[in-house]
């Protein structure tokens, strides 16, 4: 938050989108961000590419992480002869892998985000071709594969782990030299095991885990309010460290829950004008989602309005 910036003049969709995109990096993920750093480097210097995994339960922001670093390295654009926008150098890929996928149906996901969806046809040959080939022109240096939990096909669901999309993907990165990041729920894991050389490229699980009460983490999730209450575009502070106990009860540290009741306490802030956002507001916000079975009423509702 700018102290000289007056927030009431600004645009209500700007203000809402500001909301939207806060991001609070967090410790361990910039320990993350420096081990990428040093994945994408040795592979620029002909290091064998290697993965690395993330993982942790849903809502606790490790899509948000990613994504927020894929942003620090957009992609260089021009106009063809067609009048039509070209990608000619793409540092990060990042592709979310669609539910329930096939070999076919995770390459098709790969060309539509390399190039766009009207090239995603044909036999697999074809879109290996595609994928390998503009992995090499747009210089791409690091694949992020979020999702990836979802590489197990429902055919040989409860065999191990075993998927055909990640011995897919484990190819692609061997004949390219191209890096990646393997993101997903915990389950990740059993799939890079039950896959021998995948397991050998991908080595030690980086984990992701909602924040919690006890010792440091309360004062980490204390930290944390602070630098979301400041990014917040309002000319007054929520004092969200003055409410970070109750915050705590009602989304039990994960990001996901916590970023709906302060989206839609902001947006009710900013619809009524005010100038920060409000005790009333909160209670409104927590008042939308489903009612935490740790307790018994709406903490923040002091007035008995959203009974």
């Amino acid at each position: 938050m700018t102290a000289s910036r007056n927030w009431n003049l600004e645009a209500d969709e700007e203000r809402l989108r500001l909301v939207f995109n806060a991001f609070i990096p967090r410790g361990i993920t910039t320990d993350y961000i420096k081990e990428v750093a040093r994945v994408r480097r040795n592979a620029r210097l002909g290091q064998p590419a290697g993965c690395l995994v993330v993982t942790g339960p849903a809502g606790v922001g490790k899509s948000t992480f990613l994504k927020q670093y894929v942003a620090q390295f957009p992609p260089k654009v021009s106009i063809d002869e067609r009048g039509e926008e070209i990608v000619t150098q793409r540092p990060v890929l990042y592709v979310e892998i669609p539910s329930d996928t096939t070999v076919i149906g995770a390459a098709q996901e790969f060309v539509t985000k390399l190039m766009s969806a009207r090239y995603a046809k044909g036999s697999r040959g074809v879109l290996d071709g595609a994928i390998k080939h503009q992995l090499e022109r747009q210089q791409v240096e690091l694949v992020i594969a979020d999702e990836f939990q979802n590489v197990q096909e429902k055919a040989l669901k409860g065999k191990s782990g075993e998927s055909r999309v990640a011995d897919w993907l484990k190819m692609i990165m061997k004949v390219t030299n191209v890096p990646f990041v393997l993101a997903g729920l915990p389950e990740t894991m059993n799939i890079i095991k039950a896959n021998d050389q995948l397991a050998t490229l991908a080595g030690k699980e980086r984990k992701i885990s909602a924040y919690t009460w006890e010792g440091e983490g309360r004062k980490s999730w204390k930290a944390f309010l602070g630098a979301l209450d400041k990014a917040l575009p309002f000319d007054q502070l929520a004092r969200l460290v003055g409410h970070a106990e109750n915050l705590f009860l009602v989304t039990q540290g994960n990001l996901r829950t916590l970023s709906f009741i302060v989206h839609d306490a902001a947006s009710r802030a900013i619809e009524a004008g005010r100038p920060g956002i409000s005790l009333e507001d909160l209670a409104y916000g927590y008042h939308l989602r489903p009612e935490s079975p740790l307790i018994k009423r709406n903490p923040f509702d002091v007035d008995g309005l959203f009974r």
